[in-house]
């Protein structure tokens, strides 16, 4: 077994630096290698993006590639996509040709909210249950919430543990006019508001388009439910 890991060593060594005299043999700095990696995904990335930490994987000290007279050039695989880490090519294309390929991890650090207590199934959230805090997530593009006033008429989907980093998927809507509730309708016709009394056909959580019965006129019209439970009509 040490035999063949001396084999391939010796090997790998001989096939990076064939054709070059032996007293003219250096190699290409790994740590360069790494770094025009991270700087080939950084040039990818959108001004917009910000806070993002990439760190390439270290490469085999065994890998002995010839130095590269010319600049690196560095590229993405064909069908490749800037997930939580991607894998970058990088390659020398002077008289020592030679490629490697290496993988990078990518985080962004943001803000979230997370929970500082659980909560049950259905629980309503409110922003006395979360905190703000900054953390390192993987990838680019995150969709973890980060404002306060996403958590307005949301409760959970499931049970959630203390320290749970809120996404979208883990709330739902509240409830906010149930079927055979007195609502208030508000219609507006140019310009001016009329409110009228109606009854819910259907339950509807915010900007739920649902029905409902005029009271006074016994006529059924949609409209869109508001933050507060109210009915707006448009006529």
């Amino acid at each position: 077994m040490k035999y063949q890991r001396h084999l391939f060593t010796l090997l790998l060594a001989v096939s990076c630096v064939a054709g070059r005299p032996a007293n003219a043999i250096s190699y290409q700095p790994l740590t360069s290698i790494q770094q025009a990696a991270e700087q080939h995904l950084r040039s990818l990335i959108p001004d917009s993006t910000k806070s993002v930490i990439l760190q390439a994987e270290t490469l085999d000290s065994r890998l002995h590639l010839a130095q590269c007279s010319t600049p690196l050039q560095a590229f993405l695989p064909s069908g490749a996509n800037l997930g939580s880490r991607a894998t970058v090519g990088v390659r020398c294309n002077d008289g020592n040709t030679w490629s490697v390929y290496v993988p990078v991890n990518i985080e962004s650090e943001v803000e979230v909210l997370n929970l500082n207590k659980s909560l049950a199934r259905n629980a309503t959230i409110s922003p006395l249950d979360v905190e703000v805090s900054t953390r390192h997530v993987p990838g680019l593009i995150t969709h973890y919430l980060k404002d306060i006033s996403e958590l307005q008429n949301k409760r959970t989907r499931r049970d959630l543990p203390a320290g749970a980093l809120l996404t979208p998927d883990m709330l739902q809507s509240q409830v906010l006019v149930r079927r055979g509730q007195q609502v208030t309708i508000l219609a507006e016709v140019s310009g001016i508001e009329v409110r009228n009394q109606g009854v819910a056909l259907v339950d509807g959580s915010e900007n739920a388009r649902v029905q409902v019965r005029n009271s006074a006129s016994s006529k059924v019209i949609e409209g869109v439910v508001d933050a507060t439970g109210i009915v707006r009509v448009r006529l």
